[in-house]
């Protein structure tokens, strides 16, 4: 098998609609570069990251709003392949900073039952941080209705469900065997991930039921697709993936950014809503210490 391919989406529609569609049935994932963002914003978001990552850990306790899925998640504070029944999995080797989408006070949609479990008050740990944070989330949704219009998708809305989420796994002294984050599926339409150029450790299934890495390529997203999308898509792929463990000697500190993208909580999916899509799966993750996540890598 080829690996994931990169697409650049700044070529003509018709041609780069074909080329994700094939993607799409053989492997749920692309690499997509031509997507126009400003690599500083890119630059930004790992920056303001790094920076609170590497503060003493109990000023980012501080920051632990893990009871309505906001804030900071501290390291070993989740076992992605739990939300498989995989009950004994090892917890992730990550540290984690969630934020999502806002209720607006006076608007009625993001306060009936339906909304329960959506949406929640972000928490920065500083002004630069939430404008590097909501500019970068503002860019990731126009992104995604972008590349949802390029699958010829009806799965978008003026008001998605959205999380952004970012990891930082720690320089390992000593390699071993083994993951970082346990084998997964994420559960919405798309999930949008950047990651450094070292030190890798991304792998999807394939169809052989083999591993594959896939490398990254500075400033370009890793384009996945979720539970949610295959719902519509029976033909495409939710693909089981993972972060393994780079090889030993190599730089060994990873950061990744991760934008989920799901449509508002009412979108009918074949005769389920997106809200009571996600809540289901929700019900089903059963991580250390865990709120609602998309799951993530």
């Amino acid at each position: 098998m080829r690996g994931v391919p990169v697409i650049d989406i700044s070529r003509d529609p018709n041609i780069v609609h074909k080329e994700i569609d094939g993607a799409c049935k053989e492997w749920g994932f692309i690499v997509v570069s031509g997507h126009g963002i400003n690599n500083k914003l890119i630059d930004d978001m790992f920056r303001v990251s790094k920076d609170f990552f590497d503060q003493p850990q109990q000023y980012k306790d501080t920051f632990d709003r893990a009871d309505i899925g906001r804030g900071y998640y501290a390291l070993k504070a989740k076992a992605l392949a739990k939300t498989l029944g995989i009950t004994d999995a090892k917890p992730d080797e990550k540290e984690s900073f969630t934020t999502g989408q806002e209720a607006v006070p006076d608007d009625p949609y993001y306060h009936t039952e339906g909304a329960k479990g959506h949406f929640a008050l972000n928490i920065y740990p500083n002004a630069k941080f939430e404008q590097v944070y909501r500019e970068y989330d503002q860019i990731c949704c126009k992104l995604s209705q972008r590349i949802l219009d390029l699958m010829h998708c009806p799965l978008r809305s003026d008001k998605p469900i959205s999380t952004l989420i970012t990891h930082n796994y720690p320089k390992q002294d000593v390699s071993p065997e083994g993951i970082r984050a346990g084998i997964h599926t994420d559960f919405g339409t798309l999930t949008l991930l950047l990651t450094e150029d070292k030190p890798g450790g991304l792998q999807v299934m394939g169809l052989d039921d083999k591993w594959y890495d896939v490398k990254p390529l500075p400033y370009t997203f890793i384009v996945n697709l979720g539970d949610l999308m295959t719902r519509w898509n029976p033909e495409w792929r939710s693909t089981l993936h993972r972060v393994a463990n780079p090889p030993v000697g190599s730089e060994s500190r990873r950061m990744s950014i991760v934008y989920f993208h799901a449509p508002n909580y009412e979108t009918d999916v074949n005769g389920v809503t997106s809200g009571q899509h996600l809540m289901m799966k929700f019900s089903k993750n059963k991580n250390i210490g865990e709120k609602n996540d998309n799951s993530s890598s």
